[in-house]
């Protein structure tokens, strides 16, 4: 009880401070935004890093997390390494900031606020042109052989289902999902580690050609890039299919991503995106 208050104590303070540095416009006031986790919460966090950057405003990434990821599993749940060096992005070409006790006061985390301020930035399309043109991906990408205008679906499971507040029915996902590729489109299923038989009987059913990788045949930055480049991408309720379905064609999001009302109106309001109701 005591840590949710403190918690919920430094989130107000950092939030205030955000808001009063960005409506004064005081560019030398330095903002710090925490960035810790996989492939999508890096991406949210870069963007807002950089959106900021470029106004002019004095800021600084957090990069505590990566420094403790020796420690491969904590309580269930995993640690990533820095991920966003097939795009060009290195650690060492961007400022950050060790924890003082300051910056532990002031720094931007994880909460619905950070997320409405960060998805604003990734629908830039600078943003959009940085995370499709990576030749290393590219190449990888083209190996695969993927006949144009598939459709693509991520099924997320691991130790998401052990922090997440809420865990989409993937398999009515799958059904939706079957239902609105065309026939003669290719179906990409990734996912992050192997699929339950009966998803992988569904599929089979529908007689159509199907690709499915998991994290033990290609890697999670080959995945995002699959779904970006699909022609209809169906994501899960995670930052990494939420950020790979921005930067998509066309992307359909599950109509409840949290057990947070707040979470669930940030990505409701995203344009020219559709939604699915597994029924939960």
């Amino acid at each position: 009880m005591i840590i949710k208050i403190r918690n919920k104590l430094l989130s107000f303070v950092a939030f205030f401070y955000f808001y009063f540095v960005e409506f004064f416009n005081l560019k030398k006031f330095p903002i710090i935004i925490s960035i810790e986790g996989g492939l999508g919460a890096q991406i949210l966090s870069y963007a807002l890093y950089v959106k900021l950057k470029r106004k002019g405003q004095k800021v600084y990434l957090d990069c505590e997390y990566f420094q403790r990821n020796n420690l491969k599993k904590t309580l269930g749940v995993s640690y990533w390494d820095w991920q966003l060096n097939d795009y060009g992005v290195s650690m060492d070409q961007i400022d950050h900031r060790n924890r003082s006790w300051v910056y532990r006061i002031l720094m931007l985390r994880d909460s619905p606020t950070k997320l409405q301020k960060t998805i604003s930035a990734l629908q830039e399309a600078t943003f959009s042109n940085l995370f499709k043109s990576s030749n290393k991906l590219k190449k990888q990408f083209s190996s695969l052989q993927l006949k144009r205008g598939y459709g693509a679906i991520h099924i997320r499971q691991g130790d998401f289902l052990n922090v997440a507040s809420y865990v989409e029915d993937y398999f009515t996902l799958v059904i939706m999902f079957l239902k609105m590729i065309p026939d003669k489109s290719e179906i990409v299923i990734l996912s992050d580690s192997i699929l339950p038989s009966k998803i992988i009987d569904l599929v089979k059913k529908e007689g159509k050609k199907i690709h499915i990788f998991d994290n033990s045949s290609i890697t999670p930055e080959l995945s995002h890039y699959i779904m970006c480049k699909s022609n209809l991408c169906v994501v899960g309720n995670s930052q990494f299919g939420l950020t790979a379905g921005i930067l998509s064609h066309q992307c359909i999001f599950p109509l409840k991503w949290s057990s947070q009302k707040s979470y669930n109106n940030i990505v409701r309001a995203l344009p020219r995106y559709g939604y699915l109701s597994s029924g939960s």
